[in-house]
C-alpha cells in the first residue's frame, strides 16, 4: 500500500497532575532523519523515542514536540549550591573591603543571586516516566501513520487516473502512428508529380524516400517507455 511521506499526529496523556503531549510531524525526505525536542527532564529517554520513531517510520523527516506540564501541587525540589553561596559571599565581602563600603549582605539577597537557588520537578523513576510519555507517543504515530495512509490512497488514485489517462493516448497515438508515413507517402508523391509532370516517378527511390522517413519518424520506442 502507497503511504505518503508528510503526516502530522497528536497524542495526549494526562493524570494526576502530569500533562504531556506528543506531536510528530513528517515531510518528504530521502532517508529517516528525527528531530526530537523534549523537556530536559525526559533527556535520559530520546533513545527509546527514537527506537519507536524507527519502527513507525521508515522514511521521511520527522519533527517530534514533547511539551510536559506539572499542575499546581505537583512535588518540586529546592536545591541551595551552598560552595557557590560562600563564595559570592567571599567575592562581595573582599569587595566591600578593597572599596571600604559597608558588607549588608543579607542571607535572602545571597540566595537570590544567579545559580544559588535552583527548583526543579522531584525526580522519577525512569520506567515510571517512560510509561507515562509512551501512551500520547504512540497515539500521535498511530494518527501520522493514519494519515499518511489516507493521503497514501489518494495519490495511489490520482496516480492510477493519470495513467489510465496516458493509456489512452498511447492507444491513440498507437493508431495514428502507420497513418503519419502513409500521409508523407501520399504528399511526397504528389510534389514529385509536380516537379516531374509528364515524367514517370522512380517508384524505387520514392519508397526508399518513405522509408527512411519511417524510420524517423517512428515512436515505438515513446510508445514503450
Amino acid at each position: 500500500m502507497i503511504q505518503s511521506m508528510t503526516g502530522f499526529g497528536r497524542g495526549e496523556y494526562a493524570a494526576g497532575n502530569r500533562q504531556i503531549s506528543v506531536e510528530v510531524k513528517t515531510i518528504n525526505h530521502r532517508y529517516s532523519e528525527f528531530n526530537i525536542k523534549l523537556p530536559r527532564k525526559y533527556a535520559a529517554l530520546e533513545d527509546r523515542i527514537r527506537q519507536r520513531l524507527s519502527g513507525a517510520i521508515s522514511r521521511g523527516k520527522a519533527e517530534v514536540f514533547i511539551k510536559a506540564e506539572d499542575r499546581e501541587g505537583s512535588e518540586r525540589e529546592m536545591y541551595i549550591d551552598k560552595t557557590l553561596a560562600a563564595r559570592y559571599h567571599e567575592k562581595i565581602q573582599d569587595l566591600a573591603g578593597m572599596l571600604d563600603l559597608p558588607m549588608d549582605l543579607g542571607v535572602t539577597q545571597l540566595v537570590n543571586l544567579p545559580g544559588v537557588m535552583n527548583i526543579e520537578d522531584a525526580a522519577e523513576e525512569l520506567d515510571e516516566a517512560w510509561l507515562q510519555l509512551e501512551k500520547p507517543l504512540k497515539e500521535a504515530l498511530e494518527h501520522l501513520l493514519d494519515m499518511r495512509r489516507k493521503e497514501g490512497q489518494r495519490l495511489a488514485g490520482d496516480f492510477l487516473t493519470r495513467l489510465d489517462y496516458l493509456e489512452k493516448l498511447r492507444g491513440q497515438l498507437s493508431a495514428k502512428a502507420p497513418l503519419v508515413v502513409e500521409v508523407y507517402r501520399q504528399k511526397l508523391a504528389g510534389r514529385i508529380a509536380e516537379l516531374l509532370g509528364q515524367q514517370p516517378v522512380d517508384e524505387g527511390r520514392l519508397v526508399q524516400e518513405v522509408a527512411m522517413f519511417a524510420d524517423r519518424a517512428s515512436v515505438d520506442e515513446e510508445l514503450v517507455r
